[in-house]
């Protein structure tokens, strides 16, 4: 065949190719949705935590395009449930292109904890002078503090 032939052939070929990508083209849902969602879901949980939450949800890849959802995110808690520390939260779309992703969470959990004023040694009679409360996050506690200073004196 003449190479003459061949070009408007080829020419054809790419706009049919192009055009059928510019149509298959997708919203993509907003990573902000996805990590408020979690979010959400980790303040409507509050009540199951001893202490006062405070929630940081991680970043997802910035290469992450997940469909724009046409019905409303649904969350859900991971397999291991939502303790302090570090875990997840399950966000999906259940649309027309369904999705699924964990989003990591970070829950710290805040509550006043007995604390010295200054350092102690090893037989010291403690006084409530020498104690003091202060805001932490008991997450990061091996479960071995306290809460009132009497019980500590």
């Amino acid at each position: 065949m003449n190479r003459h032939l061949y070009s408007p052939i080829l020419a054809a070929a790419l706009l049919l190719c192009g055009k059928a990508t510019a149509t298959t083209d997708t919203a993509v849902q907003s990573h902000a949705s996805i990590r408020d969602a979690a979010r959400q879901h980790v303040a409507a949980s509050t009540d199951q935590f001893a202490a006062r939450p405070e929630v940081s949800v991680g970043d997802l890849d910035s290469r992450l395009k997940l469909s724009a959802c046409d019905e409303p995110l649904e969350t859900y808690d991971s397999p291991n449930g939502l303790n302090g520390g570090r875990g997840v939260v399950g966000v999906r779309c259940n649309g027309r292109r369904p999705w699924k992703i964990y989003v990591p969470v970070t829950i710290a959990l805040i509550d006043e904890v007995v604390v010295t004023r200054r350092p102690i040694v090893r037989g010291q009679t403690l006084r409530p002078a020498d104690l003091a409360l202060s805001e932490t996050d008991v997450s990061r506690l091996h479960k071995a503090y306290f809460t009132r200073i009497d019980d500590v004196v």
